[in-house]
Parts: C-alpha cells; sequence; structure tokens
C-alpha cells in the first residue's frame, strides 16, 4: 500500500514538472517515468510471487486434508478415540445452589 501512494507522489511530482519547460526538466521527468516503471514491475513481481505462493499453500491444503496430513503437518493431534464424558459416579457433578454460593462474591 506505501508503494502504491509512493507512486502516486512521484506521479504528481511529474505532472508539476511537465508545467515548466527546460531541458533539465526534460532529463528529470525521463529519469522519473524510468523509476516509476521499475517500480511498478517490481510490484506485480511482488504481487505475483505471493499470489502464486499462497495458491500453492492453498493446493498441499487441499491434498493434505485428503489423507490426514495436514493435521499432523500443523501439529494438530489425531484422536483415535474419545474418551465418553458420561461418568457413572455423580460425586463431580456440582448442583446450581453450589455453583452459585461459589460465585457470589463475584455478582455482588
Amino acid at each position: 500500500m506505501a508503494l502504491k501512494e509512493y507512486i502516486r507522489d512521484l506521479e504528481s511530482k511529474k505532472s508539476r514538472m511537465s508545467k515548466k519547460k527546460n531541458e533539465t526538466n526534460r532529463m528529470e521527468k525521463r529519469e522519473l517515468n524510468k523509476y516509476m516503471r521499475q517500480l511498478k514491475l517490481e510490484q506485480e513481481q511482488k504481487h505475483k510471487k505471493e499470489l502464486e505462493a499462497m495458491e500453492k499453500e492453498i493446493q498441499d491444503m487441499v491434498a493434505a486434508a485428503g489423507d490426514g496430513t495436514h493435521a499432523k503437518a500443523h501439529g494438530h493431534q489425531q484422536h483415535g478415540e474419545w474418551e465418553d464424558v458420561s461418568s457413572e459416579d455423580e460425586e463431580d457433578v456440582v448442583g446450581e445452589e453450589d455453583l452459585v454460593n461459589m460465585f457470589a462474591h463475584l455478582t455482588t
């Protein structure tokens, strides 16, 4: 984004230079045009390179999603068996009144 603003500033400088007609301004204007073309080319190349990198990453993610390696590649663990959370012993269950008493100091 900053590069676009910089190019706009250069273009406004070029338009101000075109009002004055002398040899030095012509040379400066030519050099400025070359510089602006170079900046635009670099910007396009950088954009293209970033776009290609994103497309490759997306393709890798799509390919990995099919065989399950995506989760392994990004550090996610896959669980073969899930633990059953329904417990038969009711000792761990906290009632509503107990919760109200525990957190009463927060609500007053």
